[in-house]
């Protein structure tokens, strides 16, 4: 027997519920626990529950038993049935814990109260998660920016690094062996290095071209 499509009439419902016939009826006319499958229509109708029912039924008949007053119950499923409209049957679906005085629901990364509009309380840690994305933005951070130079027709590559310690940028012309230089922004380190650069090459007493990226050759006398 395919117990999920099975329907139960109310004493059945009771039975595997917990919940009395009388209560069962009390829930149904304030609408806390309809029948899905047959509604009453009056006297000598018969309500008939689906199994999914009987599962909201012990959810509800197990927060009451750990103390969740009637009232507050009722407030829990309709915060659920109002904010959580995209679960087809929330007390079943939702993950609920209570310490008796609220109902949380446990949410992706947070634990959410049902009494309290739904603010959030406690905050669950995935520390693999929070490893993962903080390695990431380190990463992100500290990724060098490759670009060029160019000095009286000649072109110098040139590295920017951020300095994570110091916090500024660090310049480097991998071409010219010691040119580097630094600065508070990357606007300002470009033009360090720019000015490095044009130091290095007086210093060397640079002649001859210099090919693209490439070290300067000096001019043999």
């Amino acid at each position: 027997m395919a117990i999920t499509s099975t329907s139960f009439n109310i004493k059945s419902a009771s039975q595997v519920s917990g919940v009395s016939e009388r209560q069962l009826r009390y829930w149904d006319s304030t609408g806390l626990l309809r029948p899905s499958v047959q509604a009453a229509k009056g006297r000598g109708s018969r309500r008939l529950y689906s199994f999914e029912d009987l599962l909201e039924l012990r959810v509800i008949q197990r927060l009451l038993e750990a103390g969740v007053s009637l009232h507050r119950v009722r407030r829990v499923a309709e915060y659920l049935r109002k904010h959580h409209a995209d679960l087809r049957r929330p007390l079943v679906q939702a993950r609920l814990v209570t310490d008796g005085a609220t109902v949380f629901k446990i949410t992706d990364g947070s634990v959410e109260d049902t009494l309290r509009a739904g603010q959030t309380v406690m905050l669950v840690v995935d520390l693999e998660l929070v490893w993962n994305e903080t390695q990431s933005s380190v990463v992100r951070l500290s990724d060098e920016k490759a670009i060029e130079v160019r000095l009286d027709g000649r072109t110098y590559a040139v590295t920017l690094t951020p300095d994570l310690e110091d916090g500024g940028w660090v310049a480097d012309c991998p071409s010219l062996p010691g040119c580097a230089s630094q600065g508070d922004t990357l606007a300002e380190a470009k033009r360090m290095i720019r000015e490095a650069i044009s130091a290095w090459l007086a210093a060397a007493g640079h002649e001859g071209e210099v090919g693209r990226g490439g070290i300067a050759k000096r001019s043999r006398r």
